[in-house]
């Protein structure tokens, strides 16, 4: 069962919890004076073993980085090869590396000294959005938008969120780095206010309407914020659907396309026999449905990827949409109302 909201063009996301995304924002790729002050009070080679083993790994990265640019001329690795050879230096500062975790955890995210842009797609959409620059627009979501917006520009990155990732360290280091990095997002956080107060100055709006602890949630969590656009239903059947991604996902069975293709198929053959597939079959005989319903579906196929197509979607998607034979399902219901 799918559910579509086709009363607004466009659904708005400020803390998406993206999957995967536990390493925190750490600035490795642009570290800020507090967090290089903090890395320069570690001397490794002073160390006793235990100490060695609860470095926390930005330090370690920040220190394996500072090394590889002492003998690169100042440039950062440029290519696959030259990473690769980052990461092995990065193993080799460690006095034994099977047992020292914190050295693989800096292995694992020495990705992050890397990045050249803290930008994701999703920021791209919100910006090049035509209400994130309209001067008429009063959605808050896009008032906060145009303040992010006007931050990055000023400041090339993004406000940090203060939080730190779980990792290997002693209690008093892993403290006070979370309180570097606390400091850092407050600090970012007033920048941030003052450019958001600015748009509703520039825009002749009330600074009322949006409360503090509105402004701090889109601030701490600007990294992850999201404007996903939909069509509206009528479009599905004036407009053409996007042929490469179809291709693309059609056998893909992570994907939604074979579901959406499969729904399809269902609304055509209700249009055509005045039931939906399997609706009046006895629960044991919904794949008496097989044959008629197959033929819909590649009619569908057909007209979306084009005459003599040879895509098939799963067996196992179209015997569960016969079984499905549009019930109702309760807690679904319960949702639409």
């Amino acid at each position: 069962m799918c559910i579509r909201d086709s009363y607004k063009p466009e659904h708005l996301i400020i803390e998406s919890k993206p999957t995967g995304k536990t390493d925190g924002d750490l600035r490795l790729n642009k570290p800020f004076p507090e967090l290089i002050k903090f890395a320069e009070t570690f001397d490794l080679d002073q160390l006793d073993m235990k100490m060695h083993k609860h470095v926390p790994y930005p330090v370690l990265l920040l220190k394996a980085k500072d090394i590889w640019m002492a003998n690169n001329g100042g440039k950062l690795p440029q290519d696959f090869i030259e990473k690769e050879m980052f990461a092995l230096g990065l193993k080799k500062m460690a006095r034994n590396y099977s047992v020292e975790e914190n050295f693989q955890e800096a292995f694992r995210n020495a990705p992050m000294c890397f990045k050249q842009d803290m930008l994701t797609e999703d920021h791209q959409i919100i910006f090049d959005h035509p209400k994130c620059t309209d001067k008429k627009c009063s959605e808050k979501f896009w008032i906060l938008a145009a303040g992010l917006l006007n931050f990055y520009k000023k400041y090339n990155e993004l406000p940090l969120s203060g939080k730190i990732p779980d990792l290997t360290a002693c209690t008093m280091s892993y403290l006070e780095l979370q309180k570097i990095f606390e400091e850092k997002a407050k600090e970012h956080y007033e920048l941030f206010k003052n450019e958001v107060m600015g748009i509703l100055q520039e825009r002749g709006l009330n600074p009322a309407i949006l409360e503090e602890k509105e402004v701090q949630h889109f601030c701490f969590n600007s990294s992850t914020i999201m404007c996903i656009n939909f069509r509206e239903i009528a479009e599905e059947y004036t407009a053409t659907p996007f042929k490469e991604t179809l291709e693309s996902e059609i056998r893909d069975s992570e994907s939604l396309i074979p579901w959406y293709i499969l729904l399809r198929a269902s609304l055509r053959f209700q249009k055509k026999y005045k039931l939906y597939p399997a609706e009046k079959s006895a629960h044991d005989k919904y794949l008496e449905e097989l044959p008629h319903y197959q033929v819909v579906l590649n009619e569908i196929i057909q007209e979306f990827l084009g005459s003599g197509a040879k895509y098939t979607i799963d067996e196992r998607f179209i015997k569960e949409m016969l079984r499905f034979s549009n019930a109702k399902i309760h807690n679904i219901c319960s949702i639409l109302g």
